[in-house]
Order: structure tokens, then sequence, then C-alpha cells
């Protein structure tokens, strides 16, 4: 598994229903943020992306939340370390928002319309945009916690 590194505290722009995307961001104390969108104005169709989030076992998830959902979509915690997400993104953005550890390092595992999804993911490390996930899954640590 390969590890990256995100900036913390930089977030992402993105146009829903314009491009296909998982995007995620650190934010300082452990606050993690994921989202997608879709290319439904061009495609005419929904994406349904399926994300596992994962921490080390010796971290746990300590809170998730809900950012942009409805009802056809799924955010569960599986035990301590693990969170699933089932999105069906369209003309909107779907997403979740991920309390670990401050500096804790997350794990990302993701499908888009059940193939491969890692070239999907996008963040932001050493101040540049990167897309594209090395590995599946891969991780992410962050810059600072």
């Amino acid at each position: 598994m390969r590890r990256g590194f995100v900036d913390t505290d930089q977030t992402l722009e993105a146009d829903a229903a314009e491009g296909v995307g998982i995007f995620v961001e650190y934010l300082a104390g452990g606050h993690w943020h994921v989202f997608t969108t879709c290319d439904t104005d061009l495609s005419g169709a929904a994406c349904l992306f399926d994300i596992v989030l994962t921490t080390a076992s010796t971290e746990p998830v300590i809170g998730v939340g809900p950012d942009g959902l409805e009802s056809s979509d799924v955010v569960e915690l599986s035990g301590d370390h693990n969170v699933r997400a089932l999105l069906d993104t369209d003309y909107d953005f779907d997403g979740l928002y991920l309390q670990t550890e401050p500096g804790s390092v997350l794990s990302i595992d993701a499908l888009l319309d059940d193939a491969c999804g890692n070239a999907y993911v996008y963040w932001i490390g050493d101040g540049a945009i990167h897309s594209g996930a090395p590995s599946t899954p891969f991780e992410l640590e962050p810059s600072a916690p």
C-alpha cells in the first residue's frame, strides 16, 4: 500500500454534475472531509461510489457525519476503524465528515460503478492538486496534526 501526504487546512473546489471525483480534505485536529461529484450533465447517468475509509488499528474513528446525503446514500461505521460510504451521486455533492485522532493516517479504497475508482481521487499535497491514487487501497497522511 502506498502513502501520500495531504496538506492540512487546504480545500478543493469542484462543480457538481460536471466531472467525476472523490475529493479528500484534511482540516487540523483530525477532521476529514470526503465528498463526491459525477459527470451527470455530460453522461446523463448517476455515479455509484463505494468508498471504504480505514484508520490504523490503534486509532479509532471518533465520529462520522453526513454532508449532503439523500435517502439513497448510506454511511456506516463498521467496528472502531472502518467507515463505508455508498453514495449515489448525480447533480449534487454527496459526502461525509470523519473525525479521527489528530494526524491519523487514513486508508482509502474506492469503487465507482463496481470498478476501481482510485483514478478519480483528488487531494492537495505539497501545494499541488493530486489526481489518481497510486495504489488500491492507498493511505493519506496529514502534513500537520
